[in-house]
């Protein structure tokens, strides 16, 4: 083998070598986000957090972002996890380090639309500051309206506090309503299991039923079958 070739090889390897350490780091900090991620979508599921579950998806979130605390999906992740822990009594939410955590996310990366509905959700059902949890959802909504976080987040401030909003807030809650029953099938059951929760669906059953909607077929029928089944009776 022509020496020039072997110095080629062997720079390889030390350079390989030298940033082995980083990508052994981006690896472990990887694993422990997607596991507390788990036990997030599991919560979602199911709108309730395990306690023994919380603390190890705290730990292993927590470990993500220490191994790499300038990943916007960590901080958002952790910032969600420790609002589960706070929803459910485990422990008490330290307000001032979630708006770090999402403003910190948001600052990464500025187009990144989950980040600001999961922002505007927290400060909804935190600090019940409704008018700037609302701008940042619609900043969310802007900047991705069929993505399915926005359209839960929307949804979910939109239903919790419907009696609060205006005329033009709830219509844009019904129009991401419209958007989710024209969307895959696990958003359509976001929609219904958020309609139920907050005892929304005669609302949108109504609506649906009374009002001229330019919805597809799939969507119309699953309406009428699923999400409004008895009131179509």
């Amino acid at each position: 083998m022509p020496t020039s070739r072997k110095l080629v090889y062997a720079a390889l390897i030390i350079i390989l070598l030298a940033f082995l350490p980083l990508l052994v780091q981006k690896g472990v900090a990887n694993a422990y986000h997607f596991k507390s991620l788990y036990y997030l979508k599991l919560w979602e599921r199911n709108s309730k957090a395990d306690e023994e579950q919380y603390f190890q998806a705290k730990v292993a979130a927590t470990h993500a972002y220490s191994l790499d605390s300038a990943n916007p999906h960590y901080l958002l992740t952790l910032a969600k996890v420790l609002e589960w822990g706070g929803y459910a009594k485990f422990e008490a939410i330290n307000m001032g380090f979630l708006t770090y955590l999402y403003e910190t996310a948001i600052n990464q990366r500025p187009l990144w639309p989950n980040a600001y509905a999961d922002y505007g959700a927290m400060i909804a059902f935190n600090d019940g500051e409704l008018d700037k949890a609302w701008t940042l959802l619609l900043q969310g909504r802007d900047k991705g309206p069929y993505t399915p976080e926005v359209i839960r987040q929307i949804l979910a401030v939109g239903f919790a506090f419907w009696g609060e909003l205006t005329i033009e807030q709830k219509q844009q809650v019904i129009d991401i309503a419209s958007i989710a029953v024209e969307s895959k099938w696990d958003v359509k059951l976001t929609l219904q299991s958020l309609a139920k929760q907050y005892d929304r669906t005669q609302i949108l059953c109504t609506f649906y039923k009374y009002s001229d909607n330019n919805l597809s077929e799939s969507a119309a029928h699953w309406i009428i079958q699923s999400l409004c089944h008895q009131n179509y009776k």
